[in-house]
């Protein structure tokens, strides 16, 4: 379902973890250390992105972002396949949590068991 699949880092040695994928579509773009930093916008990065695989802004952009590890391809297929039917320009995905996520630690909060979120 996905064309390209772009790794987007501020550390040049990532490229040779996504060259081990060795699948065609999995590519790796350095991105500018000055867009890294926690306040600074997505959109510079994603700009770069579009004028590298999508100049004519005809296709999809699908972000995952690695604060959200529980994220599999079948969801971004499904958010895909969502925004193609209903014709929207945004799609959000919402977890089912059933259990406590953090749990009280002498250092603090400290993430539980995560077979709880589902």
């Amino acid at each position: 379902m996905f064309d390209h699949i772009v790794v987007a880092c501020d550390n040049a040695a990532a490229a040779d973890t996504v060259a081990k994928y060795g699948d065609p579509r999995v590519r790796f773009t350095l991105r500018d250390p000055r867009h890294t930093i926690r306040s600074a916008t997505i959109v510079a990065t994603l700009e770069m992105i579009a004028r590298e695989f999508d100049p004519q802004l005809l296709g999809m952009t699908v972000l995952r972002y690695i604060q959200s590890p529980f994220v599999t391809v079948d969801t971004l297929e499904e958010a895909v396949a969502t925004l193609a039917m209903s014709e929207a320009d945004s799609a959000n995905g919402v977890e089912t949590i059933t259990g406590q996520v953090f749990r009280r630690t002498r250092y603090g909060a400290g993430l539980n068991d995560t077979s709880s979120i589902t």
